[in-house]
């Protein structure tokens, strides 16, 4: 089983600003998120709009927790 399918949805974050991040040759951009969201929401068993949902959720709870208001 993949790892990315071991992981509960409730801990995952997505990360697209790394100077290393790799989309196939080029460097990864924003965009290639909703390829990611795809992928993920394939491999956990629920739409793309869960899987955007579960981890919008996640980086919601991470702000909260680092002191941030939550976004209007």
């Amino acid at each position: 089983m993949p790892l990315l399918q071991r992981l509960p949805p409730e801990r995952v974050l997505l990360e697209t600003d790394g100077p290393f991040a790799r989309s196939g040759s080029r460097p990864a951009v924003p965009a290639d998120l909703l390829r990611t969201l795809d992928h993920l929401a394939r491999l956990w068993a629920m739409t793309t709009d869960e899987a955007r949902r579960a981890v919008v959720d996640n980086e919601q709870r991470l702000r909260c927790t680092a002191g941030e208001s939550p976004p209007a």
